[in-house]
């Protein structure tokens, strides 16, 4: 819109891919020699995925990256984590990437006259998407009912999430993350804040309801 330049990206090989994804915070591209970069435009910061990449594609509304290898499939469920891959075994080549009516996330594989499915976490799906849009809230709400199902499972995602929301001073947010992690400490110390911030809070609307009050008189 302004025409202004975001960022400069030096690379020697030609490129014959490339895709941001729906916020316009990091950029996919894919060079004549099929390696696969991730570039995050705020720092102009690039780096590699992949070595050898056959197909690649960021997830229909979401920032879910999926590649594939010559015998693996790589997911990225959070593009911020880049060193966090899941990888799957698979023969053939990937055809494309679809999202059914009911919200399943699938990846088509062609194997000789063979197309085989298969279905990505949606639930992973979710919990990247709100933590790129911001959405915390969102992002909590998934932790809470994927823990009530399999307690544990999710520790990884508790510490992404506490350390994004102390970066956005949602102090709430980050000490029940840091509750599912066990460290009470710090859950204390958070509380001890939050309850600090609301005195001090409360003290200044009421000393500016008393220079109001005595301005009218």
């Amino acid at each position: 819109m302004t025409g202004h330049s975001l960022g400069h990206i030096s690379h020697e090989s030609k490129i014959d891919w490339l895709e941001m994804n729906e916020t316009g915070r990091k950029l996919l591209f894919r060079d004549q020699k099929l390696r696969l970069y991730m570039v995050d435009l705020a720092t102009s910061t690039k780096t590699l995925l992949l070595s050898s990449c056959l197909f690649v594609e960021w997830v229909t509304g979401s920032d879910v990256i999926v590649a594939q290898s010559p015998s693996l499939l790589h997911v990225w469920y959070h593009a911020e984590s880049s060193d966090k891959v899941q990888t799957i075994d698979i023969r053939g080549e990937v055809l494309d990437i679809v999202k059914e009516a009911g919200g399943r996330t699938i990846v088509r594989v062609q194997d000789g006259a063979i197309i085989n499915e298969i279905a990505l976490d949606d639930q992973l799906i979710e919990f990247g998407t709100a933590i790129e849009d911001g959405d915390l809230v969102r992002a909590l709400s998934y932790l809470e009912r994927l823990d009530s199902h399999s307690p544990g499972s999710a520790k990884g995602l508790w510490a992404t999430l506490a350390r994004i929301s102390l970066d956005a001073v949602e102090l709430r947010i980050a000490s029940r993350c840091f509750a599912a992690l066990g460290d009470i400490a710090k859950v204390r110390f958070l509380m001890e804040t939050v309850r600090a911030s609301e005195e001090v809070a409360k003290t200044i609307s009421n000393q500016f309801k008393i220079t109001i009050y005595n301005s009218i008189e």
